[in-house]
């Protein structure tokens, strides 16, 4: 299990992550795994095809996962 120091760590980067991203990447990647709305939703509220959504996900959760690694998190 994940120590205090490090849980804070670890919320730190992702949220330093996540201000990174523009607007709408950021609202898609929250609307899916924070608020867990479905793919089809999402893409139908931004305009974008499911398949779409997928791919800016995945490459989002790639990006996210070289982030924590810079900084010693192995995921």
């Amino acid at each position: 299990s994940i120590s205090d120091d490090r849980s804070d760590e670890l919320t730190e980067y992702i949220n330093e992550y996540l201000s990174m991203l523009p607007r709408d990447k950021r609202a898609v990647f929250l609307g899916r795994y924070w608020y867990f709305y479905e793919v089809a939703d999402l893409a139908r509220a931004y305009g974008m095809t499911a398949n779409t959504v997928y791919v800016k996900l995945h490459r989002m959760r790639e990006r996210l996962r070289d982030h924590l690694t810079e900084r010693g998190f192995s995921v």
